[in-house]
């Protein structure tokens, strides 16, 4: 994993500059269709697990279609992971040095909004308690992901030591939603550390802004963002871009500083009909990002990124909710997602680590740039067997969550 083999890795990860946002969407939408394929002929091939439209109320249709929705982003994200280390994965869909829209820049974007439209109301609107027992219960969850956040850390820098932590430093270096180097998150951070400290950012924010009055975090969230571009405009950029990396802070500038926009994307508020039409105004803009007028930086979490990242999900989020309606109203009952679905989506963080070291111990075992496509293709539809069969085994038979 060293010397010219770390050369030839950044070469075949790093210095690339994405892919069109009309190709993304086509991607997902071939997803969707195939989803929704999956739930026409389910029926045909055994009896559907379903729910009686009038025996349960109205909302549980939508819990579905969001339950549908982070079981697809976290199975997507699972297969990009390792995908992204074989040949026959295009280029292009991989990670960007520095602008650019690509399919591997969406991962940490869509992985906090999809965390924040689950816990985001509960966590940071709850009125009855106080500030200090809300910001206390956040960090008292977030101590799982901070403390693999440190595995990482201590791993890698003690590689030159220990030899036999080189196993962990490539799980929870380069996987960490797929390949990662120094402009990414810093010399120190990653991305388990930016998951747990993000909901006390969000806390602390929201209680700032009550001293303005009620709390609305949707308006919480584009001033945020509003105010970050302007300081990316006047002094940040440059400091991201170009700052020599002296002192903890300067290591990490990638890190603290997208930190602060990517509190908007876990300011999540229930979805509802201001939702929806907030939605068709990011679409628009979305368009516009499809031009040379904006550019979009996953490294800098410009304010084109957030409102990709938004108006992607939120089109999933209604996509999903349609399919659902559809087939609702098609077969008078509330069709519920494949049991894979539900199992991934019952444990989320345990599906995902379990991919990692899958990936890592793959990419020890085998030079995943030179295999032919085919075997490629055969190694990473194994890989996706085996991760969703454990994560259906540990739900159905086990019966079991990793609380967090």
């Amino acid at each position: 994993m060293h010397g010219n083999g770390n050369a030839t890795k950044e070469l075949f990860y790093f210095g690339h500059h994405g892919s069109s946002l009309t190709e993304i969407l086509v991607v997902f939408a071939l997803l969707l269709a195939g989803y929704s394929l999956w739930l026409f002929l389910a029926p045909l091939m055994h009896p559907p697990r379903v729910l009686a439209a009038g025996q349960v109320p109205a909302t549980i249709h939508f819990r579905v279609s969001i339950l549908a929705y982070r079981a697809f982003l976290q199975l997507f994200t699972v297969f990009c992971i390792l995908a992204v280390d074989f040949s026959f994965f295009p280029r292009r869909y991989a990670k960007t040095e520095l602008y650019g829209i690509s399919l591997m820049d969406l991962g940490v974007g869509c992985f906090i909004f999809s965390m924040g439209i689950v816990a985001g109301p509960k966590l940071y609107l709850n009125s009855q308690r106080s500030f200090l027992l809300k910001l206390f219960d956040s960090l008292k969850k977030s101590i799982p992901v901070l403390l693999l956040g440190f595995i990482r850390l201590v791993a890698t820098k003690s590689v030159n030591y220990h030899v036999i932590l080189e196993f962990f430093v490539f799980i929870l270096e380069i996987h960490s939603f797929g390949q990662e180097h120094v402009s990414e998150y810093g010399q120190h951070w990653n991305f388990f550390f930016t998951l747990g400290f993000l909901p006390p950012i969000v806390i602390l924010l929201v209680e700032f802004s009550r001293l303005f009055g009620s709390v609305n975090l949707l308006v919480l969230g584009t001033v945020v963002s509003a105010i970050y571009e302007y300081l990316l405009s006047i002094y940040l950029k440059d400091f991201i871009l170009n700052a020599p990396r002296t002192t903890f802070l300067s290591q990490n500038k990638e890190a603290h500083c997208g930190n602060i926009l990517l509190s908007p994307l876990n300011n999540t508020t229930r979805i509802s009909k201001i939702t929806i039409v907030f939605s068709g105004f990011i679409t628009i803009c979305t368009i516009v990002l499809n031009s040379d007028i904006f550019l979009v930086s996953r490294r800098m979490a410009n304010l084109a990124y957030v409102i990709l990242v938004v108006s992607l999900n939120l089109g999933l989020v209604l996509s999903f909710h349609a399919i659902h309606y559809f087939f609702t109203a098609l077969k008078n009952a509330t069709v519920l997602p494949p049991q894979i679905f539900r199992s991934i989506n019952r444990n989320q963080l345990l599906t995902f680590l379990i991919a990692n070291l899958i990936t890592g111990a793959i990419n020890l075992t085998l030079n995943t740039q030179e295999v032919s496509n085919f075997i490629g293709v055969f190694v990473v539809l194994t890989y996706l067997i085996i991760v969703s069969g454990l994560a259906v085994f540990i739900d159905v038979y086990l019966d079991w969550t990793l609380k967090i």
